[in-house]
């Protein structure tokens, strides 16, 4: 057992201090129940999903498990892959801790799901914004003479309505992706377009993409498989390389752009899952390396909680702040933090490049409010 370094590691429920952390793999549908009663000490337990913890998404976690207690309960249903439980005191507290916990196998569906085989593609059609749809590989499996890599495919399949240049992908993935793309009318006749593991080689990485310039009339077919032996959900995103305005918030549009007019000025955008579990929204993250009107250098941040429903070439307006006071170690305190409000930012994507993409503000500039 390991504590990770805490910048590493994501955050826990509701606040962490002297941690403990386990991690379990399966191979296998499971209901996990854990609790702490027991311990002398008040507690939290959060279970997060991820090859690392560096990138472990939180799956559930609990302070109290009732009002009149202080140790914690969880129970919730997961599905095959790495997951981390983490045990902490709340707000640093500290002492002897009790952990109990049991898994429950769950059923394993038998079904084949459409598109196990190549001859029974899924049909996808691909409209102005692309299309998205949902792929669950559990009892998917490789068929005899298929090419690419990997286990556990499925198969899509589509005819470009136009030439134009498009992206396919996979989103919130919960095993380790592998996207392939193909011309041919049968198995032994097939010809790679683009094939793609990993979006970022970061160790842990689950989601795949690739970009291609396909030509109208002619059918692609796109190959979806499992890295490794692992299964669940995840999903296929189809849609112009070039962004639409119908196209909704996602990480997809994350990056960052640099101002070729401006020496070292840049923004970075990072688009990921809202905090609490229960939410569908998404949470949008703004930074911007800039000059004042003075013409000395600025680092304006700012963001918020956005709807999932909202498209990337709405504008996007929210307030951006500077902060003094901000430092690491042990001594760090959040109150001691200064922020200077600067003003509101208005973002709009217009374009997306697999390549990198420069930035070329609109008219005005940024300053501090009047």
């Amino acid at each position: 057992m390991q504590q990770p370094p805490k910048r590493a590691r994501p955050a826990s429920v509701p606040a962490y201090g002297k941690s403990v952390w386990f991690r379990l793999i399966t191979l296998t549908d499971l209901r996990i129940n854990a609790k702490t009663e027991g311990s002398n000490y008040d507690t939290t337990l959060a279970l997060y999903r991820g090859a690392n913890i560096s990138e472990a998404r939180l799956v559930a976690g609990n302070d109290d498990a009732s009002g009149a207690v202080l140790w914690s309960e969880i129970d919730v249903s997961i599905q095959s892959g790495t997951y981390w439980l983490a045990i902490d005191g709340y707000l640093g507290a500290g002492g002897n801790y009790n952990l109990a916990w049991q898994t429950i196998s769950m059923p394993i569906m038998l079904a084949l799901p459409a598109g196990d085989n190549f001859a029974a593609a899924v049909a996808l059609t691909l409209g102005e914004a692309g299309t998205t749809t949902v792929a669950f590989n559990q009892a998917a499996t490789a068929e005899a003479g298929e090419p690419g890599a990997g286990q556990r495919s499925l198969w899509y399949r589509f005819t470009a309505p136009r030439s134009e240049r498009l992206r396919a992908r996979t989103l919130d993935s919960q095993f380790d992706s592998h996207i392939e793309i193909y011309t041919g009318a049968s198995l032994g006749s097939l010809s790679p377009v683009a094939v793609n593991d990993d979006i970022e080689f970061t160790g842990g990485d689950l989601e795949s993409e690739v970009i291609f310039d396909a030509t109208a009339g002619t059918s692609y077919s796109v190959r979806l498989a499992a890295r490794v032996f692992t299964y669940g959900s995840t999903k296929l995103v189809l849609a112009p390389a070039k962004v639409t305005g119908t196209t909704n918030l996602d990480a997809a549009f994350n990056g960052i752009w640099w101002n070729p007019l401006r020496d070292g000025e840049g923004v970075l955008l990072d688009i990921g899952d809202h905090p609490a579990p229960s939410s569908q929204d998404v949470f949008l993250f703004f930074s911007w390396y800039t000059y004042d009107p003075n013409g000395n250098p600025v680092y304006l941040v700012g963001g918020g909680n956005r709807a999932i429903t909202d498209v990337v070439t709405a504008d996007l307006t929210f307030p951006v702040v500077t902060t003094r006071g901000a430092r690491f170690g042990a001594a760090f305190n959040p109150a001691n933090v200064i922020r200077d409000p600067w003003g509101t930012v208005t973002l709009r994507i217009s374009q997306l490049q697999s390549d990198g993409s420069d930035l070329y503000p609109g008219s005005g500039g940024p300053g501090p409010p009047a």
